[in-house]
């Protein structure tokens, strides 16, 4: 039995700003049918139990635990003190026997003023320009590549002082996935405005898969499955509405770029925009769509998440600036 924790052993939070209240330590335990318990302990201090995915039909949880093994320690940020913060995730197997690793995470201050680029290519590391939220992730030759597909992986750029702003992002779709775990819905690909990371559902689940309340999803969404063409598709934060705007034909291994943006429309309200075209043609210079929500529910700052939502997709180089 091994306890694999993703990213390192060593990662760090908040020096780009306060981006959500947990820090997520993600990974996986390779004999996950062996586990007769899992939990981690930070600083020494007390046990957290923490689920583990081990769902028959290899979904994990069928929510942020994508696959069997996986586990997700989704650890509040105000328990972590400043400087460096000693985690274990430990496993105890039916006989009893243990197995652990751990990481260290620094907590410090620091921000994320816009404009702001990413270049993957130039960093060490993609926790120096944003942070991990779900699943296990690495710089390929496209860009920023989720390395499981499955559940709402996804990676977190930004902090809760970002209001109004645009991004403009490249993706490569390598594939589709045919089949979906039993909450998943439909395929999407795209980017969450305004995310301030997972909500308490209620319960001690570890983690918590609440993900409102956001801004708003711009994305692709595969809504008549994952061998048609996609929708351009706007999704509201304050319920469950989507509204779709065409069709988006794609093509597998092709790169197409993303704009979204969010931006203060007066009198409670922001508005939403999106428009997708073929990487290397011009962009063109209207949106796709636009739609205006009533901030309340709907936070009206936040960073950005990128999501690929059982789809292998890779993020490029990205561009953000205010608005």
């Amino acid at each position: 039995m091994i306890v694999e924790i993703w990213h390192g052993p060593r990662q760090r939070i908040g020096h780009l700003g306060n981006a959500q209240g947990h820090f997520n330590v993600l990974g996986q335990v390779d004999d996950y049918s062996a586990v007769s318990e899992l939990y981690y302990r930070l600083n020494g201090g007390e046990k957290t139990a923490l689920a583990i995915g081990r769902a028959p039909n290899g979904f994990g949880d069928g929510r942020r635990l994508a696959r069997s093994g996986h586990f997700n320690a989704d650890i509040p940020t105000s328990l972590l003190h400043d400087g460096d913060n000693h985690i274990d995730i430990v496993a105890i197997d039916n006989d009893g026997n243990e197995c652990a690793s751990s990481t260290v995470v620094e907590k410090c201050a620091g921000s994320a003023p816009l404009p702001y680029h990413i270049e993957w290519d130039a960093i060490h590391t993609p926790q120096n320009v944003g942070q991990f939220v779900d699943g296990c992730w690495s710089v390929g030759p496209a860009g920023l590549r989720t390395q499981h597909t499955g559940y709402e992986r996804l990676f977190l750029i930004g902090n809760d002082a970002w209001t109004d702003y645009q991004i403009t992002v490249p993706i490569t779709i390598h594939a589709v996935d045919p089949l979906l775990g039993p909450y998943s819905g439909d395929n999407g690909l795209g980017i969450i405005m305004r995310f301030a990371g997972h909500a308490e559902n209620g319960t001690p689940e570890q983690p918590s898969w609440a993900y409102q309340p956001f801004g708003a999803v711009a994305w692709l969404r595969w809504k008549d499955g994952p061998d048609m063409p996609p929708q351009k598709q706007f999704y509201r934060a304050d319920g469950d509405e989507r509204r779709n705007f065409g069709e988006f034909p794609i093509i597998e291994g092709k790169t197409y770029a993303l704009r979204a943006a969010c931006v203060d429309a007066g009198n409670g309200l922001s508005t939403y925009g999106c428009a997708m075209w073929e990487a290397g043609e011009d962009a063109p210079t209207e949106w796709d769509w636009q739609v205006q929500l009533a901030d309340g529910r709907a936070p009206s700052r936040g960073g950005i998440a990128l999501v690929a939502h059982h789809v292998n997709a890779s993020f490029g180089d990205a561009e953000i600036r205010p608005l």
